[in-house]
């Protein structure tokens, strides 16, 4: 029987009214083929998100959460699909309403039958919040421990978990889509996520540096895929202008051609970065600096002109000391950010 209710994942969206929005396409519904005690245990890590001001799970909190705007954001749009998921399972609805007992029943309108279980209510836009208390916010972000990390801190922790996060369909990546299972408590291969591996995923979701600091390549493009590689270069990537400086100043000798050279050339720092053929060995460390001073425009240009005898020096494709300690009195101490 085909329901005459429209489906909920057709948002109620009117071309001709003015000031709408298009809405957001649906995510893929991860909950579709899990058992109701996958999909339980999915609802007790993200618990407080459908519990009332008494802590009881109800009715009516599910379909406030079913009902919100999709937003974009991964973890919180599958919480959407998972209260959604909830309403498509009766027996599993009414078990997990406080005592078994539906909250709004009175009004009728949550004894839905399987047609409005699958196209009513439930289906339409989600944002994950919570607009009633401003403390369970702060509370929910004191039971994340990652929820206030940098993007470099975060990247740390995920190169840690790298094979708990990882995407079997694309080896070697961390994938939006792997982090949104991961969040929401089961990896892609249906294993169950540590409490620990959950917040971590939820955390980097909700970071909204994250993804630009890690999953920009060079070309400044993201693909959506983060690798070892992308995590480990963060930590570079995310570095001040001052740090990178005092770190390009400790190394200066590695890069010169001899020890009695003054100056650093932009031909050195390519042979250093990998993008010109060398016969010289450079460290790691040294390696990435003069490849993040590099796609660091400005600050490589205001590094070249530097300071001469009578103000700005010439821009020449090479710096010196000089140079160095002028821009490092002056330079940025606040982590770098991608434009």
């Amino acid at each position: 029987m085909t329901s005459s209710i429209p489906s909920a994942l057709t948002p109620s969206f009117n071309p001709n009214v003015a000031g709408q929005n298009a809405p957001l396409p649906p995510p893929v519904n991860i909950y579709a083929n899990a058992t109701d005690d996958d999909t339980k245990a999915v609802i007790e890590n993200n618990r407080d998100v459908f519990q009332d001001s008494n802590g009881n799970i109800t009715q009516a909190k599910i379909r406030e959460v079913a009902n919100r705007p999709f937003t974009g954001k991964t973890a919180d749009d599958n919480l959407t699909m998972l209260a959604n998921e909830i309403l498509r399972r009766p027996a599993m609805n009414r078990s997990l309403v406080s005592g078994g007992k539906d909250q709004d029943s009175q009004s009728g309108s949550v004894k839905q039958s399987s047609d409005g279980a699958q196209s009513g209510n439930g289906l339409t836009r989600h944002k994950l919040e919570n607009p009633t208390s401003s403390d369970k916010t702060r509370a929910a972000e004191k039971e994340n421990p990652y929820a206030n990390n940098s993007a470099a801190d975060l990247a740390g922790y995920a190169l840690a978990s790298f094979s708990s996060l990882e995407d079997p369909d694309a080896k070697g990546h961390v994938t939006d889509k792997s982090l949104s299972a991961v969040a929401s408590g089961t990896r892609l291969d249906g294993t169950r996520a540590t409490p620990a591996e959950t917040n971590l995923a939820k955390a980097i979701l909700n970071s909204p540096s994250f993804f630009r600091d890690v999953d920009m390549d060079k070309s400044g493009t993201f693909d959506g895929k983060i690798s070892r590689q992308d995590l480990g270069d963060v930590k570079y990537r995310t570095m001040s202008d001052h740090d990178l400086l005092s770190s390009i100043k400790d190394e200066f000798r590695e890069y010169t051609a001899g020890a009695t050279d003054r100056f650093i050339n932009f031909n050195e720092l390519e042979e250093a970065a990998g993008l010109r053929e060398t016969t010289r060995t450079f460290t790691s460390a040294a390696k990435a600096h003069a490849n993040e001073l590099l796609s660091r425009h400005g600050l490589r240009r205001e590094l070249d002109i530097g300071i001469g005898d009578n103000g700005p020096g010439a821009e020449d494709r090479r710096f010196d000391m000089e140079n160095l300690d002028y821009m490092l009195a002056k330079a940025s101490k606040s982590p770098h950010q991608r434009s």
